[in-house]
């Protein structure tokens, strides 16, 4: 028995050695692409099948964010920060004043106060 062990051992670690690098590349999650959906008023990113949303109004000079949707199948995934992270970048760009009413988006800014700038006050 003990000589069935030690062949599977040096078997086993003769396949080890052959896997070794690891033929597949490693694996590399790309950057989720959120867009600006004007005709909808809302951010979106997501697949084909399912899409998670930031809604929003616009008014001259403001953008009012006002809720973030995302499907639970996409859950996990920091989806929502990518919408609030991208809204935020589009108001700074587009030097916007920012009325915040979706509560997720609250705590994104509390949590990146690179942006407190940009919060109009009372929001």
């Amino acid at each position: 028995m003990s000589k069935n062990l030690s062949e599977l051992d040096e078997r086993l670690d003769e396949a080890i050695e052959e896997s070794f690098p690891a033929s597949d590349p490693p694996s590399i999650t790309p950057e989720p692409v959120v867009r600006d959906n004007a005709e909808f008023h809302r951010f979106e990113v997501g697949t084909d099948a399912e899409v998670a949303v930031l809604k929003y109004m616009r008014a001259p000079g403001v953008i009012t964010l006002v809720h973030t949707e995302v499907p639970e199948s996409l859950q996990g995934r920091g989806l929502g920060a990518s919408l609030a992270h991208f809204a935020l970048e589009t108001a700074q760009r587009e030097v916007l004043k920012v009325k915040v009413v979706c509560p997720f988006v609250k705590k994104y800014v509390e949590k990146h106060s690179e942006y407190q700038g940009l919060i109009e006050p009372g929001t």
